[in-house]
């Protein structure tokens, strides 16, 4: 038996659309794709996805003799929500260090989830820094400043519909792993003819997004935030 970590397994959802794909690590091309186009209407999507899963879940542990514990989702839905805020911090010490910024962060996190509580935070990334007045779209490393501002995207999206999707997955014992934005991964591949499932399994590569990475809260020795691509340039 084949083991787990060998596969990456992706499912993008939308309205008119309904793809699968597994990924063996290491390997850039579909080690198995399905996909199938639907007519939009919404009534019919539930019975569409319950059987797209029926048909594909027996292939796919099949051919990776193993079964799938958990699936990446890719969704396209009109009530996925891009939120941009900002917050600035005045009379900081000249040297900006990584624990002002998790103090930010967190603080604009915890606004979000305030002001959104019937929703999942999909992604949260850094669009600029804004120091004195200049903007970088990266922090460099040693940069100084006493004024420092940053704009924070942030793509939230409703508790009900993740706990919907999470019960087509559940009568097959499978979890999810993520759920991404197809919109939010669109801003980095937006020329690319990358499918959908292709550009949830990049994104994770990407050193230049400044992408926020949430880790559980037993992991106390790293604080709120894990580190994050590329906050300083090396």
């Amino acid at each position: 038996m084949s083991s787990n970590l060998e596969f990456e397994t992706f499912f993008y959802i939308s309205s008119d659309k309904l793809l699968l794909c597994v990924f063996k690590k290491g390997l850039e091309q579909e080690f198995y794709k399905d996909e199938i186009r639907l007519d939009k209407d919404s009534k019919i999507l539930e019975t569409s996805i319950n059987q797209f899963l029926d048909k594909n879940i027996i292939i796919i542990e099949k051919k990776i003799k193993n079964f799938v514990n958990k699936i990446n989702l890719v969704i396209k839905d009109k009530d996925i929500l891009p939120i941009q805020i900002s917050i600035k911090k005045q009379n900081i010490e000249k040297n900006i260090i990584n624990d002002e910024l998790n103090y930010m962060l967190s603080d604009l996190s915890q606004q979000i989830k305030k002001n959104n509580y019937d929703k999942t935070i999909l992604h949260m990334n850094i669009d600029e820094y804004i120091v004195d007045g200049t903007v970088y779209k990266r922090l460099e490393e040693g940069l100084e400043g006493e004024n420092l501002t940053i704009k924070v995207n942030f793509y939230c999206f409703s508790n009900i519909k993740v706990k919907k999707f999470a019960g087509y997955l559940k009568r097959f014992q499978i979890s999810i792993n993520k759920v991404y934005s197809i919109d939010y991964l669109k801003n980095f591949f937006f020329k690319s003819d990358l499918s959908e499932c292709q550009m949830a399994r990049k994104i994770e590569d990407l050193d230049d997004i400044n992408e926020i990475k949430f880790v559980p809260r037993l992991k106390k020795n790293i604080g709120f935030f894990e580190k994050f691509f590329n906050l300083f340039n090396k």
